[in-house]
């Protein structure tokens, strides 16, 4: 295996932590949604990304 490392631009994020369970995942997607509503250094209002850390 050939391993190479790639430098991107920083990413930055808005996040809220809760346990993995589809309904409250929803719920801190829509507060997010609200909270990032107008933001100008927001890309895309069509796409998002959920984080799970890699020991779930």
């Amino acid at each position: 295996m050939k391993v190479s490392l790639v430098e991107r631009l920083e990413l930055k994020a808005a996040v809220l932590k809760v346990d993995r369970n589809g309904s409250q995942v929803r719920q801190a997607w829509m507060r997010v949604e609200g909270m990032m509503e107008g933001k100008t250094s927001r890309l895309s209002g069509d796409y998002g990304h959920v984080f799970i850390p890699e020991w779930q």
